[in-house]
């Protein structure tokens, strides 16, 4: 997911699930997992949403995993545009 206004966070949670079937066969089972999967999409990210919203001040920082994706760029800043990132970055990390 992204955060609005935000092209360049994109946040990753990994879940893990476990459900019964009862199939006639392996491809059944396959089929029924990708209706379900299709139809719950909505459900289930909206679901994990809330669930993390709920307990996200209990998530100790150390056990987050933060990767970083493709090769910096690197260019002279000019001085309106240093004075543009020093405002941002204040505004960014004060807590509302």
């Amino acid at each position: 997911m992204t955060i609005p206004d935000d092209e360049t966070t994109k946040i990753t949670i990994e879940s893990k699930s476990v459900g019964l079937l009862f199939a006639a066969s392996p491809e059944d089972a396959f089929h029924q997992i990708d209706l379900e999967q299709r139809y719950s999409k909505n459900a289930l990210t909206t679901y994990l949403m809330g669930y993390v919203s709920k307990h996200l001040s209990s998530i100790d920082p150390k056990t987050i995993s933060l990767t970083y994706e493709g090769e910096p760029v690197i260019r002279e800043m000019t001085d309106e545009e240093v004075e543009t990132f020093d405002e941002e970055i204040l505004d960014a990390n004060v807590y509302q």
